[in-house]
């Protein structure tokens, strides 16, 4: 079928030498079952449909309206984007330039990255997968947290300050800034306990338990990232805190990025919305066709079978190893907590105030080009005051960008 250049798969025919001399080695190898393959070249020809430039089409995914002032060396990573925005990125590549990267090979491509790759430089992917190296080794393996508190600094004594991270459940962008606190700084991990959790508010009641049986004097002090700022809102209502302040991220901030995310993917039944998840979470650590690997998983209709298919194509491309337990808890969780966000409306306005520490760009804009309010609309949902400190970055660079400044204002808050 087709000629040697014919690609199926991300692979191209093996010339019959080549079977030959692979055949030869797999009957002296010791193991039953082996297989070849030859994986085709990431190609960068340009498709009709490009009819705008790349870095025009990724700078309006990433909400940037001015691309001349963007340093030729900044990465996408530095310029904000998260894993939805990855997503949207990564379509524009496979479907108007037929180039397929791993996610971690998308954060590092640069502008001058996108400016090769519009014009047809073959060698710039391979620059890029250079320096994605250096990246891939920092990904986290998939696995499924045992322990529901983690500690993120050294101090043991002192009225312990209680850490919600973001919805990939990982704290490295806060262990920096926890090893700076002056306070004992417990992280609250998403376990398996958490699997059947459908809201915002079971979630909620479930980590105020764990916080009592570590203080049993109440009045926490809750610090909540991102996804972790609506559960840690929620944790405000069901109980007073002592304070509650949220990174980068409000209910209808995040109700808001989710619901845009869904409007652009239109996964409208929930097994669509599953194998979206699925998906997303293989392209956070393998170099996957996300149009390719979405319709096949999509024909799975057993969600075990499905897992395991993914589990084997996370694998097949060069993953950390892992069971396909751990992928299955890690996507049903992306997706449970996808949902609860979209689902939550608090249930009445929180009797107190809070202290917001956010980024100086958005994480998003409205869609109609509204303004976005500088507290990202939670003067409207409690009664006392929402005091906002801004820094300098992304929803990302900040907290690595402003590491003593962001802990010196929480040391002077809490301590």
């Amino acid at each position: 079928m087709g000629d040697n250049e014919t690609i199926i798969g991300s692979t191209v025919p093996q010339r019959l030498p080549s079977c030959f001399v692979a055949l030869d080695r797999f009957l002296q190898s010791p193991f039953a079952v082996c297989s070849s393959i030859v994986r085709s070249d990431k190609k960068t020809e340009v498709t009709s449909k490009s009819s705008h430039s790349l870095l025009e089409m990724i700078t309006k995914i990433l909400g940037l309206k001015n691309q001349s002032n963007l340093i030729p060396t900044i990465t996408l990573a530095e310029l904000g984007l998260d894993s939805l925005m990855g997503i949207e990125v990564k379509q524009t590549l496979e479907r108007d330039y037929e180039v397929i990267l791993s996610m971690s090979e998308i954060r590092s491509l640069t502008v001058n990255h996108l400016k090769e790759i519009s014009a047809g430089n073959r060698a710039a992917i391979k620059e890029t997968g250079n320096t994605a190296m250096q990246i891939d080794i920092l990904m986290p393996f998939i696995s499924i947290p045992t322990e529901v508190v983690v500690y993120l600094n050294d101090i043991k004594q002192g009225k312990p300050i209680f850490l919600l991270p973001p919805i990939d459940g990982i704290f490295d962008l806060l262990t920096p800034i926890a090893k700076l606190l002056k306070r004992p700084v417990i992280g609250l991990n998403w376990t398996s306990d958490l699997k059947d959790c459908k809201t915002v508010e079971t979630a909620a009641a479930y980590y105020l338990n764990i916080c009592k049986n570590i203080d049993s004097e109440g009045n926490f002090d809750v610090i909540g990232y991102s996804f972790g700022s609506v559960i840690a809102f929620e944790m405000a209502l069901q109980e007073k805190v002592s304070n509650l302040i949220l990174l980068d991220g409000s209910p209808s901030q995040l109700f808001a990025n989710i619901q845009q995310y869904g409007e652009k993917v239109q996964a409208v039944s929930e097994n669509q919305q599953q194998v979206e998840a699925l998906v997303l979470l293989l392209t956070q650590y393998v170099s996957i066709d996300y149009a390719k690997t979405k319709a096949e998983l999509l024909e799975i209709n057993d969600v075990d079978a499905r897992n395991v298919r993914a589990t084997e194509i996370y694998l097949d491309n060069k993953g950390p190893r892992c069971e396909p337990e751990a992928i299955a808890f890690a996507a049903q969780a992306f997706y449970q907590k996808l949902k609860m966000i979209h689902e939550y409306r608090s249930s009445k306005k929180l009797d107190g105030n809070v202290f917001l520490i956010r980024a100086e760009e958005l994480l998003l804009k409205n869609v109609d080009d509204s303004p976005v309010t500088q507290d990202y609309g939670l003067s409207e949902v409690i009664t006392g005051e929402c005091t906002v400190r801004t820094f300098k970055g992304n929803h990302k660079t900040f907290l690595v960008n402003n590491l003593k400044p962001i802990a010196s204002v929480l040391n002077e808050k809490l301590c």
